[in-house]
């Protein structure tokens, strides 16, 4: 009795489980013997026997409470599951990223792209460029930049600029587009496609060759093609500044700009001087003292400012 009572409240060790068993299979040996009638004999005995003993109750109401709180999680998962199950997925947007690189007046500077393409960013200029550019070749363009595109049929290179698209395959070519001022491409070789662009949506276009250029201006729209001198066009991506006739005023407005002055100040805002020459990598001093030389000028640079007195202009 003792054992089949710690058998039913699992106190029961393996020894004793084994003479358990035994005591079993001996009230069965002999095969007459009624095991229904013999268990429910036994089970009668062993109530009695533990209601004899009341300092002793085992407590099972932990059992109903345990029961309750799983009945209940379990309800709540299934109200969760049944409200949200049949709502579609939340879809997440990444924001496309942008990388940016400015130049300051008087820096110019060249990146290359992840496709080998190369941007010849001038000074004054910036351009931003996605981060995902393999699957995205297009560029923002504020200032003036040429671009050395490598060839990809599947996957156009388009520069955006403000009111305006350049669209290219493979080529070489350049885009203005300073604020305030009207904005010109000039294609060096190959082809591009030049569209006016509003709320997304292109509209007028026009292709252009090597050697052609042309202008954009906001209300106006796309003007005509127009030939150009490529080693002039092109030459401040080789360090080079050309003056052909150029107006000495002009002049003083394009090293303004190249060397990133602050200020120039004219002791005669008419002078009417032309100037020619070619200036490769040369400092703002050497081309000074050859413009002195031609024009008979005198001038005072002090850090980033620039006194100029007339001469024979």
């Amino acid at each position: 009795m003792r054992l089949i009572k710690k058998e039913l409240e699992g106190d029961l060790s393996p020894e004793e489980r084994l003479i358990l068993n035994k005591w079993y299979e001996n009230l069965d040996a002999s095969g007459e013997v009624d095991f229904d009638s013999r268990k429910e004999k036994n089970l009668k005995k062993l109530r009695a026997a533990i209601a004899l003993k009341s300092s002793y109750k085992i407590d099972f109401s932990w059992i109903g409470w345990a029961a309750a709180v799983i009945i209940v999680f379990i309800g709540m998962f299934e109200v969760y599951n049944n409200k949200y199950s049949d709502e579609p997925a939340v879809e997440t947007v990444v924001e496309e990223r942008f990388e940016e690189f400015v130049n300051p007046r008087g820096v110019r500077r060249q990146l290359t792209l992840p496709d080998g393409s190369k941007i010849f960013l001038n000074g004054n200029s910036k351009v931003k460029i996605s981060k995902q550019f393999s699957a995205n070749r297009k560029v923002f363009l504020k200032g003036e930049a040429f671009f050395d595109v490598e060839k990809d049929s599947a996957n156009p290179f388009v520069v955006v600029t403000e009111g305006l698209e350049t669209r290219v395959l493979g080529t070489e070519f350049t885009v203005s587009a300073f604020e305030g001022k009207p904005q010109v491409v000039a294609v060096k070789e190959g082809k591009v496609k030049v569209s006016e662009a509003q709320e997304g949506k292109t509209t007028d276009s026009n292709f252009l060759t090597a050697n052609e250029q042309l202008t954009f201006k906001e209300g106006i729209g796309l003007g005509s093609k127009q030939r150009i001198n490529p080693e002039k066009k092109f030459a401040w991506i080789n360090g080079k500044i050309i003056f052909d006739q150029t107006p000495i005023n002009e002049v003083f407005t394009v090293l303004s700009d190249w060397y990133g002055l602050e200020s120039i100040e004219l002791s005669d805002e008419n002078m009417n001087c032309l100037v020619t020459g070619i200036y490769t990598r040369m400092t703002l001093e050497d081309i000074m003292e050859s413009i002195k030389y031609a024009t008979g000028i005198a001038y005072e640079i002090n850090g980033k400012h620039l006194k100029v007195k007339k001469g024979n202009c």
